[in-house]
């Protein structure tokens, strides 16, 4: 299998929340040491989490959208950050290879939705496996093989996904809290029954927006009496409230 997510593996809980409230920055992981345990504590917690995976499996890991725009990638020479824009070749090339090994038709259909040309097509596979092995691999590390005429990842790689909750759709009337609510809103207050007190920086990360927009949510949830403020200023948390 080279294919699973974080849930299969068991990603501990003070790296979900970083995570999740979007602490986990790029400049983060480009300024770390994985020694500066004061300020990036959740940096030591995935370096050592890293290393329990390559050992218990015996296997080398890329973790897809834990970062914005960064692939994590942890084998036997340690664990790397690479910057990887979403939806780049690369990305989709890895996402494919991922689902399983692939010949050039089934690639060229999949990644590029044409219809296979070996004349037209091959060498634009060519070139598209040479950028993604350059954005993988590192000293002796193989990642990708070609065997029988397909494509795929080598057996001692697993790609891992971050689980991303769908969003929910406005047409959600049926709940007594839908009315006059966003499509954000109304996630949120279906899936926060068992959560902790939320912060805007929290909130914003989840969905991506702006801390100014998020605020405007949570402000909004506040006014229809669907959350409880607590604290003041930076500490401002807030609480569901279910009647």
């Amino acid at each position: 299998m080279v294919r699973t997510d974080d849930s299969e593996i068991g990603l501990p809980w003070s790296i979900k929340r970083a995570l999740d409230a979007k602490t986990a920055s790029v400049k983060e992981v480009r300024v770390a040491n994985f020694e500066d345990k004061q300020n990036y504590p959740w940096l030591q917690d995935l370096y050592e989490w890293c290393q329990q995976l390559n050992s218990r499996h015996e296997e080398n890991f890329i973790l897809v959208g834990f970062l914005p725009s960064t692939w994590i990638i942890s084998s036997t020479n340690g664990l790397r950050f690479v910057s990887v824009r979403e939806k780049s070749l690369p990305c989709r090339l890895l996402t494919a290879l991922a689902d399983g090994a692939k010949s050039k038709q089934q690639l060229i259909e999949t990644v590029w939705s044409y219809k296979y040309d070996p004349l037209r097509h091959d060498s634009l596979i060519y070139a598209a496996m040479r950028a993604t092995r350059r954005v993988l691999e590192s000293g002796s590390e193989s990642w990708i093989r070609f065997s029988d005429g397909q494509y795929g990842l080598e057996s001692s790689c697993r790609v891992m996904f971050r689980q991303v909750a769908p969003p929910v759709q406005q047409s959600c009337s049926s709940k007594p809290y839908s009315i006059g609510l966003n499509s954000r809103q109304l996630h949120f207050m279906e899936t926060c029954r068992d959560k902790h007190p939320i912060c805007t920086r929290e909130y914003s990360g989840i969905y991506s927006i702006s801390e100014e927009t998020a605020l405007r949510d949570l402000r909004e949830l506040v006014q229809n009496r669907y959350l409880a403020k607590i604290g003041k200023g930076r500490n401002t948390t807030y609480l569901p409230q279910f009647l």
